[in-house]
């Protein structure tokens, strides 16, 4: 990415290494998978779980609300907190080691023990501690962050299961009613016919599909849970079990009097002295910390914010309206639509935010986000209303300075002012071994170029 398109974003990953962007971050909205793609926005790859906090690492920098100074001070950010983090359990340990050795009692010094390999096992011990302690301290953040996203999770279905108990509600009403509905609220007469009670139909089914995925993916986290709490529990039991084993075993004796023979008072002094370098170290990383923060804070416009906002939203009302979608949906978190609708109404609210950011992205000029691949809109559960508006928002992007790929079963009227149209007329497999090695062929002939220039 970063000799491609000349793009330097690095971010941290949950195992604490440097990255830069991977494609499927940074072209997450890009594309609309013909299945999870229509049900989440910016979703449709897989295996971008590693990165972290990746949902909100790509969606500023798409719209140019954040650029590579923000995300580049918030991995240095994230660095620096990881120092500190270490320090800090650095610097309660040598407590602990000082609080034990000066409390230890004065009438142990009497007591003859043998020094032997048993001080090395204790070393050993020391060093087991501190490493149990860093990796609580990790797994208390993965419990926090876990429990966190099943909590949206959780608020999201439940707003989903009210929405498809009320269609429930509809359908029972409206097949009670005669050909004509007569709204018990305003009055209003509507036409009953099979058509839209179908249409309400579908949008349950949508909707519990989607209820589906939300549960699995609520059953995934509480598994990651207990995986989590579970190995937090074996290191915390772990833990305990090493420092009582040092407290009260010979071995832990041994290497206290062992350090009472080389000089007790001088390790004191001088675990005091590298206590306070520590102390010193944790209050200069902890300023770089909080200036860093500040200056974060500081890239961060909400002038421009609301420039990008209102320049979003001009090109969704116009998506919006093309799909007959009412702009009372339009929701925003993070410059990205929040899903709250089930039905028929979601996969073309994902159409048309993916569409609406194209169009922002083309008028902002030349970029890598002026592209947009959307896979059979179709094989939605749209009505043939809903498909023919889905095939109207074509008309909004015939401009030849992006590119809009469109895959479809069925016409859309709009292939003559395509400029290219391709016609499957059979079973077509790209990803075998031949065109493999015809592409690896293409990028070495690529490189070869870019080395020429």
């Amino acid at each position: 990415m970063k000799n491609i398109f000349n793009i330097e974003l690095e971010f941290l990953t949950k195992d604490e290494k440097i990255i830069n962007i991977t494609p499927p971050l940074l072209f997450r909205f890009q594309y609309i998978d013909q299945d999870r793609g229509w049900q989440k926005i910016g979703e449709s790859f897989i295996n971008t779980q590693y990165i972290l906090n990746w949902k909100d690492s790509t969606s500023k920098y798409v719209v140019g609300y954040l650029g590579e100074e923000y995300y580049k001070t918030k991995k240095e950010i994230g660095i620096l907190t990881n120092k500190v983090n270490q320090l800090e359990s650095r610097y309660k340990h040598y407590n602990e080691l000082i609080k034990l050795f000066e409390n230890d009692s004065i009438n142990s010094e009497n007591r003859n023990f043998r020094i032997d390999n048993d001080l090395n096992l204790s070393k050993k011990i020391l060093a087991e501690l501190d490493n149990l302690e860093k990796e609580k301290i990790k797994l208390r953040e993965k419990i926090s962050q876990l429990k966190n996203e099943r909590y949206e999770k959780v608020l999201a279905m439940e707003m989903l299961k009210n929405n498809i108990e009320l269609l429930n509600a509809d359908h029972d009403f409206a097949m009670n009613q005669g050909d004509i509905l007569i709204c018990p609220f305003c009055g209003t007469e509507h036409i009953n016919s099979i058509e839209n009670r179908v249409e309400i139909v579908k949008d349950i089914q949508v909707g519990n599909q989607l209820v589906k995925v939300y549960r699995n993916d609520i059953k995934e986290i509480e598994r990651a849970i207990n995986e989590v709490e579970q190995l937090y529990k074996n290191i915390k039991h772990r833990y305990t079990k090493l420092k009582k084993q040092f407290e009260e075993t010979k071995s832990g004796a041994t290497v206290t009097n062992a350090y009472r023979h080389e000089g007790m008072n001088e390790l004191i002094k001088r675990s005091k002295e590298e206590i306070n370098k520590v102390h010193k170290m944790l209050a200069d990383e902890n300023r770089k910390l909080s200036s860093k923060k500040d200056y974060l804070e500081e890239l961060k416009s909400d002038k421009k914010r609301n420039e990008i906002y209102d320049e979003l939203k001009k090109h969704y009302t116009i998506v919006l309206n093309k799909l007959n979608i009412p702009l009372s949906y339009m929701k925003f978190n993070n410059f990205v639509q929040v899903l709250n609708k089930t039905g028929s109404e979601l996969p073309r609210l994902v159409y048309a935010y993916h569409t609406a950011l194209y169009l922002y992205n083309l008028k902002k000029g030349d970029s890598v986000f002026n592209f947009l691949v959307v896979d059979t809109p179709n094989q939605q559960g749209q009505d043939e209303n809903n498909l023919a508006n889905i095939n109207s928002v074509l008309d909004l992007v015939s401009s030849e300075k992006g590119q809009f790929i469109i895959g479809t079963e069925r016409e859309t009227n709009f292939e003559e002012r395509a400029t290219t149209v391709i016609r499957l007329t059979e079973f077509k497999r790209c990803l075998t071994e031949d065109m493999y090695q015809h592409h690896i062929h293409l990028v070495d002939q690529f490189e070869k170029l870019l080395e020429q220039v």
